[in-house]
């Protein structure tokens, strides 16, 4: 079974804990996936991890996700991705600061006092837990420094 990072979703992840980097006889692309074997432990250091992780708002509401699992701990590697429904919240903008729309859409979808957001990724396949907090999106900006917009009220 062949995916998408983009295309994951609670339900893979809970027949599936684990996802890592497809190698180039079956990759479409860089974003192709595919199950972990299962008890099997994963090679970090080889193939891109994905992992399931849990994520808990401030008012203690629990939420299902993921991480790319990397060390060190900095959003831009880890690049955490959270379930909303049927939508999914990317907490890495990359090197660009997110959009006026985007914060809404988050805001709409969660409220600015949600924030901040705690995770940890499940220990399986050899993997420990790996932890953090979210205060809002992340992003590079132009000297190449990690930032955060903050969610919080407008």
């Amino acid at each position: 079974m062949k995916k998408q990072s983009y295309e994951l979703n609670p339900d893979d992840f809970r027949r599936y804990p684990v996802w890592v980097s497809a190698d180039e006889s079956e990759a479409t692309d860089e974003l192709t996936v595919h199950p972990a074997d299962e008890g099997v432990n994963v090679d970090v250091d080889a193939q891109t991890v994905i992992v399931g992780a849990d994520f808990v708002d401030a008012h203690g509401k629990t939420y299902c996700g993921y991480i790319y699992w990397f060390r060190p701990l900095l959003v831009g590697y880890l690049q955490p991705v959270m379930f909303v429904g049927d939508d999914f919240l990317n907490f890495w903008n990359g090197m660009a600061a997110p959009s006026a729309q985007y914060l809404e859409t988050i805001r709409s979808l969660l409220g600015p006092s949600s924030f901040p957001l705690r995770f940890r990724s499940w220990a399986v396949s050899g993997l420990d837990a790996l932890e953090g907090e979210l205060a809002g999106i992340y992003f590079l900006d132009e000297d190449s420094k990690e930032r955060v917009v903050s969610i919080g009220e407008k």
